[in-house]
């Protein structure tokens, strides 16, 4: 049997990820026709107007659509990608947030840099303040890392960006170097 075939089959009617995964090892012939699928790499998330019954990546109405989720945002900014759970729609969202995140300076850690959320963060005059962080990714500016970090002072929230440096020497073990 032809290897498309076999690839379309085991990929359409078995759409979870690890199914995707194991059929990229079942030899070369699938590997590479795994791999150079070309994979939609353009659909950014959405924090508005969220269709939850659309897929976003084959653009058609689904009844058992699946949502992206933007892990590097904020609670209240949190960016969404739609799509059907599928193996193309699933590995396409995945490229087009990684897409994102790379316009953006944002890289994704294998490790959190520290194990908890709450850090402290440093103040202009001085003084410190306990607040939480990302701790899951970082931003990368002038060949620098940088922590996101927040805190709440009151009905107010603020946000700072603090050298990785503070809090570590380690170099971040990042998932994508782009």
């Amino acid at each position: 049997m032809d290897d498309h075939v076999i690839l379309n089959i085991l990929l359409n009617y078995y759409t979870d990820m690890e199914n995707w995964y194991n059929t990229r090892l079942l030899n070369r012939s699938f590997k590479k026709l795994v791999d150079e699928q070309k994979y939609k790499k353009n659909v950014y998330g959405r924090r508005t107007f969220i269709m939850p019954n659309f897929c976003e990546i084959c653009e058609k109405k689904k009844p058992n659509v699946k949502m992206q989720i933007y892990r590097s945002d904020n609670i209240a900014q949190k960016r969404i990608i739609t799509h059907c759970p599928n193996w193309f729609c699933n590995i396409s969202t995945l490229y087009s947030m990684i897409n994102q995140y790379k316009v953006e300076n944002i890289y994704l850690l294998r490790e959190p840099f520290q194990p908890k959320k709450k850090i402290i963060i440093p103040r202009s005059d001085g003084s410190e303040t306990i607040g939480i962080c990302k701790k899951n990714c970082l931003l990368k500016k002038n060949n620098k890392w940088f922590v996101f970090t927040s805190w709440y002072n009151e009905m107010e929230t603020y946000a700072k960006v603090i050298p990785l440096s503070h809090y570590t020497n380690d170099f971040p073990k990042i998932i994508f170097d782009f």
